[in-house]
């Protein structure tokens, strides 16, 4: 396991003493198999097997997102399992979201703690949503990793009747503004995953066009605007990603079809 996924295994462990070591060095042992996704101008790898998310699936879950916050939201465009369907999404899995509207210059992003306010009250609008049986959420240490240009996240949700979940997020800047990959685990599998998760999120590839440049200014400031509401609605949307697991994990316990009726002869008088 890599140092990076090492630190992020831990239980909300602070990962900036793992940066100066991250390599691309990821276990080989696990295929993968690239996905493009041209009409938003980038490609993933996936582990073999895992499955794609069905769009409706992801337009629901990107409804369910919209009624948990007032925020303004970025649409759950991709998403895959490891597991076939249905149900859908069912852990381990990752959504994928595409903001193309705002590019965030690498000056504003050098300090990432100047932005916690605005990650905090994203987690609280999750947790005090109409509705909500987010029990608890905790948010790790935001760091931005200066030379993939990825600002990392990691969580930890709690959903009442469920259990715990842990999450993995990674904001990978473009041209343009950013292609978030949330990915999700329950928390007894997530050290497991973790490195996976880090290869996924490092896999993503873009366009020519959309490569970022960290040189350049940009048309939004995260410190003017205490990470504004692009980076709030992103944190939301990563938060949100996993309740929503947790929550559909727990419609598909309480759907559970009840007994079969005992079979054989009825009882004698």
């Amino acid at each position: 396991m890599t140092p990076f996924a090492l630190a992020f295994a831990r239980p909300l462990f602070a990962i900036v003493s793992a940066l100066p070591f991250l390599t691309n060095a990821l276990s080989a042992a696990e295929p993968f198999q690239t996905h493009r996704h041209d009409e938003h101008e980038f490609s993933i790898d996936i582990p073999s097997g895992w499955v794609p998310l069905p769009a409706a699936k992801l337009g629901e879950m990107t409804q369910a997102l919209k009624a948990m916050s007032s925020a303004a939201t970025f649409a759950y465009s991709h998403g895959y399992q490891r597991d076939s369907g249905p149900p859908y999404p069912i852990f381990p899995y990752v959504l994928i979201q595409v903001n193309n509207r705002q590019r965030i210059p690498e000056r504003e992003v050098a300090n990432l703690s100047k932005s916690r306010a605005a990650v905090e009250e994203g987690m609280r609008s999750v947790q005090n949503a109409r509705n909500s049986t987010v029990s608890g959420a905790r948010l790790g240490e935001m760091v931005y990793d200066t030379n993939a240009h990825i600002i990392w996240l990691n969580m930890e949700l709690q959903v009442a009747g469920v259990g715990p979940a842990r999450g993995l997020t990674g904001m990978v800047l473009t041209e343009k503004g950013f292609i978030q990959v949330n990915c999700y685990a329950v928390q007894a599998e997530f050290p497991a995953l973790v490195e996976t998760f880090e290869k996924i999120i490092r896999s993503v590839q873009v366009s020519e066009k959309l490569r970022y440049q960290p040189g350049r200014g940009g048309t939004f400031s995260l410190r003017a605007l205490n990470f504004g509401r692009v980076g709030k609605s992103a944190i939301i949307g990563g938060i949100a990603g996993g309740v929503i697991g947790l929550v559909f994990a727990l419609m598909k316990r309480r759907q559970k079809p009840p007994a079969s009726p005992p079979t054989g002869p009825p009882p004698l008088p």
